[in-house]
């Protein structure tokens, strides 16, 4: 009896690992596709420039997804034939020698780990056009120490500058960006300053953990960004004025020069 019933086990277990084995991919090559299943095949891009590989988006758009040149200091193409190159993929640069990067006003999107661990990255050039910063695009890029953020950018991603060599970040003063996400500038152990405008009304309590120096930020005296800093001990300096959008002080400029007028 014993014999049977372990039999029966045995081959309950085959059973078993047969519908498994059939529905991940695994199986043997012949029409698989044809056959359900996970298995996603790598795929080569649509252009290539010699550089530079690209994946059609739309009839006008393009996304760089693979960098095959040699050169450190790069510039990313505005366009190639007859499209924009408007998104730079996931994971493009990731790891590479790179040290310094143009990238151009065409750009709206910078995908997840686009540059992370790129340890000789020192100079980031951004352009206005760019509203995405994916989740950490600049993740453990050791010696980053030099960004300008866009007054276009509306988004910075989660760990987008963790392990970053950045020392002073001025956030845009436009009203597109309104938050910073979970551990934008976690462990960025050169940062000492950062300049957050009254538009930023959410930044999460993690999002300057653990940085080696003291950061003090500047704001408006009142502002979100006093209180966030009361919140979680860091230093504040209020020499922001509390309407300090450009939009407000274009809006003031040009009401000035109006009664000057007058």
């Amino acid at each position: 009896m014993k014999r049977i019933l372990c039999f029966l086990m045995a081959c309950t277990m085959c059973a078993s690992a047969a519908v498994g084995l059939s529905g991940c991919g695994c199986d043997d090559n012949t029409s698989n596709s044809s056959k359900p299943g996970y298995k996603v095949e790598p795929t080569e891009p649509d252009l290539t420039n010699g550089d530079f590989g690209f994946f059609i988006i739309n009839k006008e758009e393009l996304m760089i997804t693979k960098y095959t040149g040699s050169d450190t200091v790069i510039e990313i193409p505005e366009s190639y034939k007859n499209y924009k190159v408007t998104v730079i993929g996931a994971s493009v640069f990731n790891d590479s020698k790179i040290t310094e990067v143009t990238i151009p006003s065409s750009i709206k999107q910078i995908e997840d780990y686009a540059f992370s661990s790129c340890h000789s990255l020192t100079k980031v050039n951004l352009s206005e056009g760019l509203e995405i910063l994916n989740n950490s695009v600049f993740f453990n890029c050791s010696e980053l120490r030099e960004i300008n953020l866009p007054s276009t950018l509306k988004e910075i991603g989660p760990r987008a500058f963790s392990g970053a060599a950045l020392n002073n970040v001025v956030l845009p003063d436009s009203g597109k960006l309104t938050k910073i996400d979970e551990f934008a500038f976690y462990q960025s152990r050169e940062l000492t300053d950062i300049t957050i405008p009254a538009c930023i009304t959410s930044i999460p309590d993690n999002a300057f953990a653990e940085c080696s120096k003291e950061v003090t930020i500047h704001g408006a005296s009142g502002s979100y960004a006093q209180n966030y800093a009361k919140k979680n001990n860091l230093k504040f300096k209020a020499d922001l004025n509390s309407s300090s959008t450009k939009a407000t002080k274009a809006t003031k400029a040009s009401g000035k020069a109006a009664e000057k007028a007058e």
